[in-house]
């Protein structure tokens, strides 16, 4: 059969000016290591093959005589180190890699300014209580419920990736207005607060959000996922279950709890910490019958700080 007839010309432009099969065959030119994907089968298969023409003592052409060589699994094998290299092994979704790539072309500058776009970081509630104690292998299930809601949820309208652990992004390309934001959010707060079924036993769990925008929130990939961090961090601390927008109030007040954290380490190496006692008197006997200890710190240049900050 004509070669033409169980292959198909395959895509092999892997440099500049490199001749089709279709050309070389025509032409009646030697070819060496033309990838094409043979036809009429059922699963894809691919081949490399090469070739000479052959011509007989008065130079008439009889064909090509060459060799070919089975590239499928080594095409698979490379498909997949593609996808590992860009989709978490566990869920699927984009992982930290192909989320960073997306987030700088997202912000990349467009005509001398930066692009529009919305960062999401999602931090589970809840999550390690079901780690210990239904096992990993319950959490790894979980996990890949929560990514189906995470991708029911926002669509095609983004990208929605897994940081690791219980963290998940999701990157909104474009101008967003903050209330679609705001109900977006809500939306996925909801549908991941729903009950889950984990090996037979009945989950609930929650998450938390926060959201920077580009570029009021930063115009660099590093400081929209710091920002959105930094939003992340209120909404835990606000009660969990939440989303909280980025402002700058946060960075401030992040920078002042890691001051505190320096000072309070340092207070720990030097003593600068005190007890006080507080009796404790029986309302029957009207005695001390103990005494309950306080920690106390009078910090150098802030004074006495309460316990409920430090």
């Amino acid at each position: 059969r004509p070669i033409s007839d169980i292959v198909c010309a395959g895509d092999n432009q892997h440099g500049a000016g490199e001749r089709t099969l279709g050309f070389h065959l025509s032409a009646r030119t030697g070819f060496s290591d033309i990838h094409v994907r043979a036809a009429a089968t059922q699963d894809e298969r691919w081949w490399s093959i090469s070739g000479q023409p052959v011509f007989n003592e008065y130079g008439q052409f009889h064909g090509f005589r060459g060799s070919g060589t089975d590239l499928t699994e080594m095409r698979r094998s490379q498909a997949e180190v593609k996808r590992l290299a860009q989709f978490d092994s566990l869920t699927g979704l984009a992982n930290r890699v192909q989320m960073l790539r997306s987030l700088e072309e997202a912000i990349a500058a467009s005509r001398g300014r930066p692009g529009d776009c919305a960062l999401m970081m999602l931090d589970l509630d809840r999550f390690k209580s079901v780690n210990d104690t239904l096992g990993h292998p319950a959490g790894d299930a979980l996990l890949r419920q929560v990514s189906q809601r995470l991708e029911r949820v926002v669509g095609d309208r983004g990208l929605v990736g897994r940081q690791g652990g219980d963290e998940f992004k999701i990157l909104f390309p474009g101008r967003h207005d903050r209330a679609l934001l705001a109900q977006l959010a809500q939306t996925i707060i909801n549908s991941l607060s729903q009950p889950y079924t984990v090996e037979g036993t009945a989950v609930v769990i929650g998450v938390s959000i926060g959201i920077s925008a580009c570029p009021h929130d930063g115009d660099t990939a590093h400081a929209l996922i710091r920002n959105a961090d930094l939003a992340l961090y209120a909404a835990k601390g606000d009660g969990r279950g939440i989303h909280r927008f980025y402002s700058s109030e946060m960075h401030a007040d992040a920078e002042d709890r890691r001051k505190l954290e320096e000072d309070l380490r340092h207070a720990l190496a030097s003593d600068g910490l005190h007890l006080v006692y507080q009796p404790v008197v029986s309302s029957r006997t009207e005695r001390i019958t103990g005494y309950e200890a306080l920690l106390r710190w009078n910090h150098p240049m802030r004074g006495a700080i309460s316990p409920a900050i430090f």
